[in-house]
């Protein structure tokens, strides 16, 4: 399918089209002191200029989320003070709108279960990286 024809059918159908962003500020609100290189190493080859910034605990990552600074929330499950549905849930109940991004060591059925019905649809299992070859 061309270009013209996804145009035109978008605008046919009245679908969205997502704005092209050079730059993507994402928070991240991880206590794990390697998070912060693990996601610049998994974000190097993407279509955009990522932004990080970082907090490290439940209560770092509300205030953080409640300036409104960035455009995508990536919250790890296990937190010092809490766990990321508990903060999604919170931010959620405080207005934030922008997507989340939940991330776990430790995905089960029973976080499913957990994050569904607080309307936490997606989440990521962190893994190992691989070790490089020469």
């Amino acid at each position: 399918m061309g270009i013209g024809t996804a145009t035109a059918i978008r605008e046919a159908t009245g679908a969205r089209t997502l704005p092209e962003l050079d730059v993507i500020r994402l928070l991240i609100v991880d206590d794990d002191p390697q998070a912060q290189s693990l996601i610049e190493m998994a974000l190097a080859e993407a279509r955009f200029q990522p932004a990080l910034d970082f907090a490290a605990n439940v209560q770092a990552g509300l205030d953080r989320i409640r300036q409104d600074d960035h455009d995508v929330y990536v919250i790890d499950q296990q937190l010092p003070d809490g766990t990321g549905v508990d903060l999604i849930t919170e931010a959620r109940a405080r207005g934030a709108h922008k997507p989340f991004i939940l991330l776990t060591g430790h995905g089960s059925f029973a976080l499913d279960e957990e994050a569904y019905p607080r309307n936490v649809r997606r989440r990521l299992a962190s893994v190992e990286p691989l070790p490089r070859t020469a």
